[in-house]
């Protein structure tokens, strides 16, 4: 009788556990949050590039300059829903770089470097020593 017991006490003791993992297992936060986790923005710094206009939808949003900083951070809105299509345009009409925006990905970044667009989270460093600007 008492190994009886023994054993039921161990099946019990095992079932605990397991329930025990699995909600562990369940609350555990993941590595990445979802975008109801994040709010999505937009930031886009000329570190050491030319002159450039930053459209979003067709609509030039801002005109960055050299050393000029970041722009201030750009949230959805009702009258600019997401997705964004995200274009950095040179003066002369040349394209650096487009995105797609969907706001997934949570708070991003844009750096133009030299003649050099990309798009990187938010809270990513900004790279090496800026250097002369580009034309």
């Amino acid at each position: 009788m008492a190994n009886k017991s023994r054993l039921m006490l161990s099946a019990s003791i095992a079932g605990l556990l397991s329930v025990v993992a699995i909600v562990g297992y369940l609350s555990w936060p993941s590595g990445s949050s979802s975008s109801s986790d994040r709010e999505f923005s937009l930031t886009v710094v000329n570190v050491d590039g030319p002159p450039v206009d930053v459209t979003i939808n067709g609509e030039v949003v801002a005109h960055l300059v050299c050393h000029g900083g970041p722009n201030s951070a750009m949230t959805p809105s009702a009258s600019r829903p997401l997705p964004w299509t995200v274009a950095v345009t040179r003066s002369d009409g040349t394209v650096l770089g487009t995105w797609m925006e969907s706001g997934k990905n949570g708070a991003r970044k844009i750096d133009i470097r030299s003649n050099t667009v990309y798009e990187v989270a938010a809270d990513q460093g900004g790279g090496p020593v800026p250097v002369p600007c580009a034309t």
